[in-house]
């Protein structure tokens, strides 16, 4: 008996494959529901657009009701906050000029000294122009002292021969003319 049980088990548990029929179903009823979520996203993008257009109007129309006061004083907080946009712009180029000259003075070439200037942050001290214009002068000087010291030393050359043997006689008469 508990074998019969265990073949109705078996039997009960066991997975039926779907037909062809049902997964042309299923697939139809995919289909359908792709091309409703397709018409869903184009929907929903044309009323975003749609709404964007009736914000722009809306914003005309309340610019256009505005009180002469109040058009003045949206007039002026636009200004000052290209004003201030502006100013922020001129601090910045007067802020790089200020470290270009000042790379200039350190000894830096023309190109080089910009692009510095560019990447520097703001709020940098002059004791860091000092301390670069200090390490330049100590390497070149180190440079300098490396290039004489390495100079080869002068020598005081072959001494000149006194007997007639040993000397020609272009050499004796040029050491006559040089009174030698």
């Amino acid at each position: 008996m508990a074998e019969n049980e265990m073949n109705e088990v078996v039997e009960e548990t066991t997975v039926t494959e779907p037909t062809i029929e049902e997964l042309k179903a299923q697939i139809e009823e995919l289909m359908a529901e792709k091309d409703k979520l397709k018409q869903a996203i184009s929907s929903s993008n044309s009323d975003a657009s749609k709404r964007k257009k009736e914000a722009q109007d809306w914003q005309e129309k309340y610019k256009s009701t505005l009180d002469e006061q109040k058009r003045k004083e949206f007039e002026t907080e636009e200004a000052m906050k290209q004003m201030s946009s502006e100013l922020a712009q001129f601090k910045e180029k007067e802020r790089i000029l200020s470290y270009k000259s000042k790379l200039l003075s350190v000894g830096y070439d023309e190109s080089t000294a910009n692009t510095m200037a560019e990447a520097l942050p703001d709020g940098i001290q002059d004791s860091f122009f000092d301390a670069q214009k200090s390490f330049i002068e100590a390497t070149k000087q180190a440079i300098k002292t490396q290039t004489i010291n390495s100079q080869p030393s002068l020598s005081t050359g072959m001494p000149p021969s006194t007997t007639p043997e040993t000397q020609s006689k272009e050499d004796a008469e040029m050491r006559k003319w040089f009174g030698l």
